[in-house]
This record gives structure tokens, sequence and C-alpha cells, in this order.
């Protein structure tokens, strides 16, 4: 496979290539890309929930703690949290 590629960047041709492990990869932990595939996705899934959350907490004068889904970083988590307008953030990453 790698000599097909060096072959096929020798001609000219154009070369785009991604890890085979991210298919959708939601974290947004992949090595030299802005954003992984699932990431707007999730996002969005966030920004809507806490715009849905929003409101019952208002009207009750309540807190309300979301927790994202995300592996190993706190990508999700910061990034929905910031277009969703929250208060505050909490990532527990331990690395």
């Amino acid at each position: 496979m790698a000599a097909t590629v060096r072959t096929e960047f020798r001609r000219g041709w154009p070369i785009t290539g991604r890890p085979s492990s991210a298919c959708p990869d939601l974290d947004n932990d992949l090595l030299g890309t802005d954003y992984c595939i699932g990431f707007d996705t999730a996002i969005s899934i966030v920004c809507e929930s806490i715009d849905r959350l929003y409101t019952t907490a208002a009207s009750h004068h309540r807190v309300m703690v979301v927790e994202t889904m995300g592996r190993l970083t706190g990508w999700v988590a910061a990034m929905g949290g910031l277009a969703g307008g929250a208060d505050m953030i909490v990532i527990p990453n331990s690395r």
C-alpha cells in the first residue's frame, strides 16, 4: 500500500488519507486534524440538549448538570458548553 501511494504521489496525483481507526470519532482527538468525523454532530446534540434544559432550569430556579460523551478528551464538553452558553465547564481530564 505504501509503495502504491508513493508511486501515485510521484506521478502528481493528489493523495488524501485518514487513519482507519477514525471512523466516526467524536472525541476530536486525532493528531493533525481540526475536526473529526462526528464531532460537529456531537456538539450540535449537546447544544440542543443545553437549550432544552435551560428553560426547565430557569422556570424551576434550579442548577442543571450536563454530562457529555467523550472518552479521554474534553473537547465535546468544552466546545458544547461554550456554544450552549454554559456558566461553568468542568473537565476532569488527568493526563
